[in-house]
């Protein structure tokens, strides 16, 4: 081609949904699309849902027009942001956590006032803190001050 001819007209945002996703969204209904290169977030309508899912992918296509669109350019990268529900996790601070080798580890605190050392599995990340997924139930204290230069059995100090 010699040129490409751009519309002046509110953007679409075409996006594909997972499988387990499709059932979500609905015609007409307003989301959030986040545009990360000109660090926003958006709403737009949701003008189109295919009807059948990719084969090859086994995604839906949806079809979003954004109300607006000042800064969006043909072509960018955006995200739809799509509530999921919500669910309970375990956190710790990061400085929580110590890391030797390939093994994640954290000290709690026991109830004669000594640090123990114990085997976790961290999950996600948000921010400064971890997901815990196994190896620490909720209510237990972990140290968070210096756990690098303890040693298993150490005696601790509870501070508020």
């Amino acid at each position: 081609p010699l040129f490409t001819l751009e519309e002046d007209a509110a953007p679409r945002f075409v996006v594909s949904i997972p499988e387990s996703r499709g059932g979500r969204l609905a015609v007409g209904e307003t989301v959030r699309v986040e545009i990360p290169s000109i660090d926003t977030i958006l709403s737009g309508r949701v003008e189109e849902l295919s009807p059948s899912a990719e084969q090859a992918s086994r995604t839906f296509r949806a079809r979003i027009i954004l109300d607006t669109y000042a800064r969006v350019r043909p072509g960018q990268f955006g995200r739809l942001l799509l509530s999921v529900g919500s669910e309970e996790s375990l956190l710790i601070p990061e400085q929580s956590l110590v890391r030797r080798g390939q093994l994640e580890l954290v000290y709690v605190a026991s109830p004669d006032s000594c640090a123990r050392l114990r085997l976790v599995r961290t999950g996600r990340r948000f921010g400064s803190k971890y997901e815990i997924l196994a190896g620490l139930k909720a209510g237990e204290k972990v140290v968070v001050s210096d756990p690098e230069t303890l040693s298993d059995g150490d005696r601790i100090e509870e501070k508020p």
